[in-house]
C-alpha cells in the first residue's frame, strides 16, 4: 500500500521543533542533567530501539530515495561558497524483519565545476542510515568517525548525560490523539571521550526516535583534517504506527590540519525517503549478498530519469546564491552543541596551529613596505581562538603584527572579538583592487602596485550578531594612529626600468571611531542579492607636523603637497550591493554591483575614496580619481564555452567622484611614474571583454575607457578567492 500522501503532515510538525516555545513544565522541572524523568524517557527510547519495529503486521517495506551531494570550498568569514562538484543519486530502499536491509542504486550522476581530482564518496554520503545508526557510530566508513557509542545503546547509559530541553505537540489529520515530542539534549559525562553532542527528539508515549541531530567531540575524529562533522536524521510517522526514515543530512567540513587559514572544503549530502510501500512481496533470497548494490552500468546510471535537476538541491542545503551554507536545514547543530558543552573546544582540528589570515599576511611586496614576511599561530579555546602573527617590512624597516581573539569558525548568535595591530595596511580604494597574491606578482614584475594603503597601529574590540536569516551585524570601537607611508621602493625589484607611482598622499593622524557593519544575503526572485552597508563615526586629531608645513598645506613623502590636516568629528557611510543570476547548469550568468560612499566632517586624507582601474573603472588609470563622494556601478555577463575550462565575459562600468576643497598636488619626482588623482568631473565609463580560465578562476580582460578609448590588459582572479589570497 502506498502512503506518500501522509508524509507532509509529520514533516510540517517536525519543522515546528525549531520554533516551538519551551514547554512550561519542561522548563520548570528539567533544568538539571540526568533527572529521573528524563532518564525514564531515554530508557524507554533505548528499549524501543532494541526491538524490531514492534508490530508483526509490518513484515517489510520498500521506499524511493533521492538525494544530492555537493562538494565546495567554504570560508567562515565569507558566506559565498565555491561549488566544486555536484552529485545526484536515486535508489530503492528495502527493509524486512528482523532488520534486514537492501539498497539498490538506479541512478547516479555527477558534474565538476572545476577540474579536480576524481574521488569516490563514502557509502553513507549517498545511502540511507538505518535505525539512527548502529550501537557503535561510524561515519565515512570509519575514516571520519568510528568507535562512538550511540546514546541509546546499552553502554550509552554510562557514557552520556541527558537533559530535557524542549517539547512540542504534533497533531496529524485522522489521528485522535496528539503526538508529544520531547527534545532531549545529550552530552558525554567525560568530554574528552569519543562521543556525540546534540539532541534526541523522542516521542513520549513509546519512546520512538523522531529526529537525531548531533556533532562529535574532538576525540571522535579519525581524519586529522576534520574540522567538524554534523548529522541530522529525521523519521516520519506512517499509518499512525511506524516511525520510518524520512530525511538524512550530513555535513563534513575539513581544513588543513597544520595551518589555520580561513578556507576549508565541505561535503553536504541530503537524502529524502518517500513513496513507501508496506508489506510487498519479496523473494526469499532478496536480501542475500551485499547490502548496497548497483542496478545498472555507469552509462545507464547517468541516463536515469531523475525527477529533479542536478543543481535543484542547492536551495535545500543552503548552497544556492543568496543563502547561508553554515548549518543543516533549520537545525543549527553547532549552536546546540555549543550550548550543551559551554566553553568546550568542539573542532576536530588541532587546538594549536600555524596561523595566517591570508596568504598575503605571510608574504607580500609593495612599494611602501618592500618585502614583508611574517609568521603566526593560533590556539583554540572554547568557542573562540587566540591568534597572532608578527613580521617585518624589510623596505620600510618597520615591524608588523597583530594579536587578537575571534570566534572559532562560523558561530551563530552573539560573539566577541578584539585585536591589537601594528602597522596594519588599510587600503584607500573604494573597492579592493585585486587578490593579494596578484598584487604582489604585479608589483615585483611589472612595477604596478595595486595597493594604496595607510598604516594603522591601535586596537579594536566589538561584538558580532550572526544569524542565518537576518545576516551578520557587527559593532566595534577602535582607537588608532594612522601614519603616512614611506616610499620604500621606486622601481620593480625584477625590472628596474619600471617605475612605481608615488605612495598615497597622506599625513599622520590619530582617530577614535565607532564602526557599524551589516552583511545580508537573500533571494529576490531569481536573483541572489548581497547587501553590505557600513558606517564609521568618530573624531580625528593631528598626528604631528611634516616637512614643508605652511598655514594651509604640508609636504609629505612620495612627492605631494596636501592640505594641512584638521581636527574634529567625521563620518563615513558606505553601501555595497550585489545581485547575481545564473542558469541551473551554471553555464550563463549575470552579475551587477553598486558601491556608493560618502565622507563628511573634518577633512582627513585617510578617509577619501580612490576610484579607477581594476575592479572599479577598468581601462582608466589605476586610482586616477579621488573624492569624498564616490559611486561605481558595473555589470558582467559571462557564458561558459568549454565546461570547467573556458568562459567568455563582457564588462561595463560607470563611476563618479567629487571632492570638496583642493585635491593633493603632485610635486616633481622624475624617478616615479606620474600620478595625480583628481575628481572625475562627471560620470566616467568603461567597457571590456575577456575570458575566464578554469571556470573563471583566472581572468584575462581588456577594457577601454569610453572618453578616449584608451585601454589596458587586466589579469585577475575570481573575487570569491580573494579573502584568503
Amino acid at each position: 500500500m502506498r502512503r506518500s500522501d501522509l508524509r507532509l503532515a509529520p514533516t510540517l510538525g517536525l519543522a515546528l521543533l525549531g520554533l516551538a516555545p519551551p514547554s512550561r513544565d519542561a522548563a520548570a522541572q528539567e533544568a538539571e542533567w540526568s533527572s529521573e524523568r528524563t532518564l525514564e524517557l531515554v530508557e524507554r527510547a533505548r528499549t524501543r530501539r532494541r526491538e524490531p519495529i514492534a508490530d508483526s503486521a509490518l513484515r517489510n517495506y520498500r521506499a524511493q530515495v533521492a538525494g544530492h551531494i555537493y562538494f565546495f570550498i567554504d570560508r567562515e568569514e565569507n558566506p559565498e561558497p565555491v561549488l566544486l562538484r555536484a552529485d545526484q543519486v536515486a535508489l530503492e530502499l528495502y527493509w524486512a524483519q528482523p532488520g534486514r536491509v537492501k539498497q539498490v542504486i538506479h541512478g547516479m550522476r555527477s558534474e565538476e565545476q572545476f577540474p579536480i581530482r576524481d574521488f569516490r564518496y563514502y557509502l553513507d554520503r549517498y545511502t540511507v542510515i538505518q535505525n539512527g545508526f548502529d550501537d557503535v557510530i561510524r561515519v565515512g566508513e570509519g575514516r571520519d568517525v568510528r568507535n562512538v557509542i550511540h546514546p541509546l545503546a546499552r553502554q550509552g547509559a554510562w557514557i552520556y548525560e541527558f537533559r530535557l530541553a524542549d517539547s512540542t505537540t504534533i497533531r496529524l489529520p485522522g489521528e485522535a490523539e496528539p503526538i508529544r515530542v520531547y527534545e532531549v539534549e545529550v552530552r558525554p559525562r567525560v568530554p574528552d571521550l569519543p562521543a556525540i553532542v546534540g539532541s534526541l527528539f523522542l516521542e513520549r508515549a513509546r519512546g520512538d526516535l523522531v529526529r537525531l541531530a548531533f556533532t562529535f567531540t574532538p576525540a571522535a575524529y579519525i581524519d586529522p583534517r576534520n574540522e567538524r562533522v554534523e548529522v541530522m536524521l529525521e523519521n516520519a510517522l506512517w499509518e499512525g504506527r511506524y516511525w520510518l526514515p524520512r530525511e538524512q543530512r550530513l555535513l563534513v567540513r575539513r581544513e588543513l590540519p597544520q595551518l589555520d587559514i580561513d578556507v576549508g572544503t565541505v561535503i553536504r549530502a541530503s537524502l529524502t525517503v518517500e513513496d513507501y510501500e508496506l508489506n510487498t512481496d519479496l523473494p526469499e533470497d532478496f536480501f542475500a549478498g551485499r547490502e548496497v548494490v548497483v542496478a545498472a552500468g555507469a552509462r545507464e546510471l547517468e541516463e536515469y530519469a531523475f525527477e529533479e535537476g542536478l543543481y535543484d538541491g542547492l536551495d535545500d542545503v543552503g548552497l544556492a546564491p543568496g543563502h547561508d551554507p553554515g548549518t543543516l536545514d533549520e537545525v543549527d547543530i553547532d549552536a546546540i552543541a555549543s550550548r550543551i558543552l559551554r566553553e568546550r573546544y568542539l573542532r576536530g582540528t588541532e587546538r594549536a596551529r600555524a596561523f595566517v589570515a591570508t596568504v598575503s599576511d605571510a608574504v607580500r611586496y609593495d612599494r611602501s613596505e618592500g618585502l614583508v614576511t611574517a609568521l603566526g599561530g593560533s590556539m583554540g579555546i572554547g568557542r573562540g581562538e587566540v591568534y597572532g602573527f608578527a613580521g617585518y617590512a624589510w623596505g620600510s624597516r618597520e615591524p608588523v603584527g597583530e594579536l587578537g581573539w575571534q570566534p572559532a569558525g562560523r558561530v551563530r548568535g552573539r560573539s566577541l572579538f578584539a585585536r591589537a595591530y601594528l602597522n596594519r595596511p588599510e587600503d584607500l580604494g573604494l573597492r579592493p583592487p585585486a587578490a593579494g597574491v596578484v598584487a604582489t606578482l604585479a608589483a615585483t614584475t611589472l612595477g604596478q602596485d595595486f595597493r594604496d594603503p595607510g598604516f594603522a597601529t591601535g586596537a579594536e574590540a566589538g561584538m558580532r550578531w550572526d544569524d542565518a536569516r537576518t545576516g551578520r551585524l557587527e559593532v566595534s570601537l577602535a582607537v588608532e594612529d594612522r601614519r603616512l607611508p614611506e616610499q620604500a621602493a621606486t622601481t620593480a625589484p625584477f625590472d628596474d626600468e619600471r617605475a612605481f607611482r608615488p605612495v598615497p598622499p597622506l599625513t599622520d593622524v590619530g582617530q577614535l571611531a565607532v564602526r557599524l557593519g551589516w552583511r545580508r544575503r537573500l533571494r529576490a526572485g531569481p536573483l541572489a542579492v548581497q547587501l553590505t552597508p557600513g558606517v564609521e563615526v568618530g573624531v580625528v586629531w593631528d598626528g604631528g607636523a611634516a616637512a614643508g608645513e605652511t598655514a594651509d598645506s604640508v609636504d609629505v613623502p612620495g612627492g605631494w603637497r596636501v592640505p594641512s590636516p584638521s581636527e574634529g568629528g567625521f563620518g563615513r557611510v558606505r553601501l555595497d550591493g550585489e545581485a547575481d543570476w545564473a542558469d541551473a547548469r551554471h553555464r550563463l550568468g549575470v552579475r551587477g554591483r553598486l558601491t556608493a560612499a560618502l565622507a563628511v566632517g573634518t577633512r582627513n586624507l585617510h578617509h577619501l575614496w580612490y576610484v579607477g582601474g581594476r575592479n572599479t573603472l577598468p581601462g582608466h588609470p589605476f586610482h586616477g580619481y579621488i573624492g569624498d563622494r564616490a559611486a561605481v556601478a558595473d555589470v558582467e555577463v559571462w557564458r561558459t564555452v568549454v565546461p570547467r575550462l573556458l568562459r567568455v565575459r563582457a564588462l561595463g562600468a560607470v563611476g563618479w567622484t567629487e571632492l570638496a576643497g583642493g585635491a593633493p598636488r603632485a610635486l616633481p619626482r622624475p624617478d616615479l611614474e606620474p600620478w595625480s588623482p583628481a575628481p572625475t568631473g562627471g560620470p566616467a565609463a568603461s567597457i571590456g571583454i575577456g575570458v575566464g580560465l578554469i571556470d573563471g578562476v583566472i581572468r584575462l580582460d581588456y577594457a577601454w575607457r569610453t572618453d578616449t578609448w584608451d585601454g589596458s590588459l587586466i589579469l585577475s582572479a575570481d573575487p570569491r578567492f580573494w579573502s584568503f589570497l
